[in-house]
């Protein structure tokens, strides 16, 4: 007897673009993504790409992995596209450029601006070894969005070389609870 794997979909609800994978040890091409995911998810993963060469820079894209579309700045991956039934999962690095634990002050200030715009970000601290923590589920609507467009552009920018935390050039825009706690030793004099 062989068992052939299968995924079974029954709730018509479930928030999911397509399969859920390949055979084991084959990557995806361009034509297997397109194929797979709904059409909703495809024209928001051609929106994103638009959006993000006509705004940001060049960036290039990696079908090969299995779960996501890689979304590639330079030599990494700046944001792997988790096909969704509407739109995507997106993980992106911190505009900071932090991992850890506790996230930035920057991503207390574009939690706060995103919210109003009724999206919701999650700090991921584990997703790719720390590297994209921001994880936010977006679909075509948003990229009009400022606090979108925002979030990316920051996001991008931090990759650069050279490049200085959002938190440090846009302190302005920081509230006392956005600042990170610092504990002030005074200097002891001779004695």
């Amino acid at each position: 007897m062989i068992l052939v794997p299968e995924t079974v979909v029954i709730n018509e609800n479930l928030d999911v673009a397509g399969p859920a994978g390949t055979v084991a040890g084959a990557e995806r091409s361009e034509a297997d993504w397109q194929a797979t995911i709904s059409g909703e998810a495809w024209a928001f993963y051609k929106a994103f790409v638009a959006w993000t060469e006509a705004s940001l820079g060049e960036v290039r894209v990696d079908y090969s992995p299995k779960s996501y579309i890689g979304i590639r700045h330079g030599r990494r991956v700046w944001a792997p596209l988790w096909p969704r039934k509407d739109g995507a999962f997106v993980y992106l690095p911190d505009p900071d450029g932090l991992h850890g634990e506790q996230q930035s002050p920057a991503m207390d200030v574009f939690q706060e601006r995103l919210r109003e715009d009724g999206l919701e970000t999650n700090w991921q601290p584990t997703y790719n070894a720390g590297a994209n923590p921001v994880s936010i589920r977006l679909r075509q609507t948003d990229l009009d969005k400022p606090s979108v467009q925002d979030l990316l552009r920051a996001t991008f920018e931090i990759l650069g070389p050279g490049a200085t935390p959002w938190s440090e050039r846009h302190a302005d825009l920081l509230t006392d609870k956005d600042l990170p706690v610092v504990a002030v030793i005074p200097a002891h004099g001779p004695g």
